[in-house]
């Protein structure tokens, strides 16, 4: 049981490869395409029709404009990060994102940043190729992409959209707790073995049978 406990703490504190997972697939609410099906995920669908504060810039949209596209063919508000790139930013870190993505295309490419350094860079095709989304369909190709952190070195507070022409709509973020720095998850390790030390020599003292007394 201690072997057990002790490995597992350890492998909580050791850094995987970068290893994001893509998938292809949402909710569908009619007349706002797709949502995130993800449990726990907050989503912002730009259905008041104003920019929310953490975006750095942008124009949320109604209908088709000589520079968009509604994603989908719908028809509520979406986003178009139209003087790119533009930032959205998080309260904390996240382990997941994801977006209706209209008319996909190379240039719409991805940019994941924790603590204003850029961690992974993506762009339309890879996205796409890896999630099972048609590039360059228009309209009829929109699809909710899903993008998932594999470990917490992949955990992310910014997305960035590198291009223009890029319509999204009802993105969705899963904020995880904070991770813990290497020294705090030490001395939580050091703090467990000592306990777990202690009860070991209270149940050896416990078990030894009690000394006689001799005249």
């Amino acid at each position: 049981m201690k072997r057990a406990l002790l490995a597992l703490l350890i492998a909580g504190i050791t850094t995987q490869a970068n290893a994001y997972e893509f998938t292809a697939g949402g909710t569908v609410v009619a007349g706002e395409g797709k949502y995130s099906s993800v449990l726990g995920a907050v989503t912002t669908s730009f259905n008041s029709g104003t920019l929310p504060s953490n975006y750095s810039g942008g124009l949320v949209l109604i209908g088709t404009h000589p520079f968009a596209l509604p994603p989908g063919g719908e028809s509520s508000f979406y986003y178009e990060p139209l003087n790119a790139p533009e930032t959205a930013s998080l309260g904390s870190l996240a382990s997941y994102f994801g977006y209706f993505w209209g008319s996909p295309d190379d240039g719409d490419n991805i940019e994941l940043l924790r603590g204003g350094n850029v961690i992974a860079t993506f762009t339309g095709t890879e996205l796409a190729n890896a999630a099972g989304i048609r590039i360059g369909g228009a309209g009829d190709s929109s699809d909710y992409l899903n993008i998932f952190a594999q470990s917490p070195a992949e955990y992310f507070d910014q997305v960035r959209f590198a291009q223009g022409t890029f319509e999204t709509d009802n993105h969705a973020f899963l904020e995880v707790q904070a991770v813990p720095e290497p020294s705090t998850a030490l001395l939580m390790l050091g703090s467990v073995a000592m306990f777990l030390g202690l009860c070991s020599i209270r149940r050896t003292a416990q078990s030894r049978p009690p000394r006689s007394c001799q005249a």
